[in-house]
């Protein structure tokens, strides 16, 4: 799922959010590929998935780990936010942890 800005926006104002500064920066690299979200039915089956997720994808996206990273640093506030709903369910917690060992991360972690 891909978040378009503008409707973003007016579901934030929607509920009373301020979007004066808000700004949407995609870094889909990333993400997880659909075809390996297929077929989780279970904890089981997504942790494995954020295994992989951790041992395949995050070691060659630092770049972009880098540039989430310096977002926090020079924007205070970020979201990272996924089609998924749970926390336990997303590959977002995984990709959090790897941002907070990042060498230079000054940053805070909280699960809204």
């Amino acid at each position: 799922m891909y978040y378009r800005r503008r409707l973003l926006l007016s579901l934030l104002q929607a509920v009373g959010g301020r979007v004066e500064k808000m700004r949407l920066h995609k870094l889909l690299q990333l993400g997880i590929p659909s075809d390996e979200r297929q077929e989780l039915h279970s904890q089981a089956d997504r942790d494995a998935l954020f295994r992989h997720y951790a041992a395949r994808t995050l070691p060659n996206t630092r770049e972009a780990q880098e540039h989430l990273a310096a977002l926090v640093a020079t924007e205070g506030r970020v979201a990272i936010m996924c089609f998924e709903h749970e926390q336990h369910c997303c590959h977002r917690g995984t990709l959090a942890q790897a941002v907070l060992r990042l060498p230079d991360f000054k940053g805070q972690l909280i699960h809204l």
